[in-house]
């Protein structure tokens, strides 16, 4: 066996396979029972990020649901927010399916702008703040988005690489100003490209 190459050794015979299902059948029964239950899932029946905040804002509106240092948002405050903003994005052309890239660091104006994302359909893909050149470049490529949420914390990192994502004119940009410099409801009202 020591002179065995690594793919000999990898290979498993067919009484280690016969055992390991084997030590699947106990578990068939509710492998089949989930796909059951997946199966009878309809449209109607689906739960989604936007029906939720939609339910939560109507339960609880003056119950907190955001809670940071520079602001408190009840979920009738977050839910009109988020509202705003997907309203926005769907007058932008955005839609359901459309990927969106999220280069914002934590901060209200990101869950808001994840919400309203979910809201309408598209799919966020969050950047991490701390990625810059090529491991940011890589990121920002390895699935094309068609709109980029950039924010101003984060604006000189994406800049120093833009040129290289050889964006088309369908990608739009999208600044986020910084938590700092504008109340919340002005940062997220005053959507603009870089």
């Amino acid at each position: 066996m020591d002179n065995a190459s690594f793919s000999d050794r990898q290979l498993i015979t067919l009484s280690q396979y016969a055992r390991a299902q084997a030590r699947m059948l106990p578990r068939l029964p509710k492998i089949l029972q989930t796909i059951k239950h997946i199966k009878r899932i309809g449209a109607e029946n689906r739960e989604s990020w936007g029906l939720l905040l939609e339910e939560n804002a109507a339960k609880f509106p003056s119950n907190v649901a955001v809670k940071s240092d520079e602001a408190v948002l009840t979920y009738r405050e977050y839910n009109e927010a988020v509202n705003r903003c997907a309203n926005y994005l769907l007058s932008q052309g955005l839609r359901k399916g459309d990927i969106v890239a999220l280069f914002l660091e934590n901060r209200p104006a990101l869950v808001i702008v994840y919400s309203a994302i979910a809201k309408i359909g598209a799919i966020n893909c969050m950047i991490n703040t701390n990625l810059r050149s090529d491991s940011l470049r890589h990121c920002l490529t390895v699935n094309p988005a068609k709109a980029f949420m950039v924010g101003e914390e984060v604006i000189g990192a994406f800049l120093e690489i833009k040129s290289s994502l050889k964006l088309d004119a369908s990608q739009k940009l999208y600044f986020v100003e910084d938590r700092r410099t504008k109340p919340l409801h002005t940062a997220l009202s005053t959507w603009r490209t870089p």
